[in-house]
């Protein structure tokens, strides 16, 4: 009787630590470390709500990355750079961001302001909601006048190592 209990009980174990260990889509992660990092734009979609007798204000623009045309984000501590290539020639903006915040310090949702500058005292009226999912970064913003939804989608860079 001792053997079946402890051939039951290492197969119980087993289990447990073979769900234990799946893949692990970073959800325990905080959105907040989750969005840290360099990200590539793919795409820009805009979606607005249909209007009877009108053409559709829909937009989808599909972008590629390469030497000579690229549009990256990186996110760090709070810093926001925009990184911008055109014909092989780089600028960049520095900004930062800064996640919404209750009066108690709690997260609201997973919304950020970009603000200009990086002083922390300049304009900080973009506000966007986040959606972070394994390697893809979207960023939603939803315009105040036609309820057209603008959506920039991002890949995280990969480093190849070599």
């Amino acid at each position: 009787m001792n053997t079946k209990t402890l051939l039951l009980t290492t197969c119980c174990i087993l289990i447990t630590l073979l769900y234990g260990c799946g893949d692990d889509d970073g959800g325990s992660i905080p959105i907040t470390e989750r969005v840290k990092g360099t990200w590539i734009q793919t795409s820009f979609q805009v979606d607005c709500p249909e209007e009877p007798g009108e053409d559709s204000r829909d937009e989808l623009l599909e972008l590629v990355c390469d030497e000579e045309n690229c549009r990256r984000i990186v996110l760090g501590d709070s810093t926001f750079t925009t990184i911008n290539t055109v014909s092989g020639v780089n600028s960049q903006v520095n900004e930062f961001y800064l996640f919404v915040v209750d009066v108690d310090g709690n997260l609201v949702g997973s919304e950020i302001e970009i603000c200009d500058g990086v002083d922390f005292r300049r304009n900080c009226f973009r506000t966007f909601e986040i959606d972070q999912s394994g390697n893809t970064l979207t960023l939603f913003r939803r315009s105040d006048d036609d309820d057209c939804v603008d959506s920039f989608v991002y890949t995280r860079e990969t480093v190849d190592e070599g």
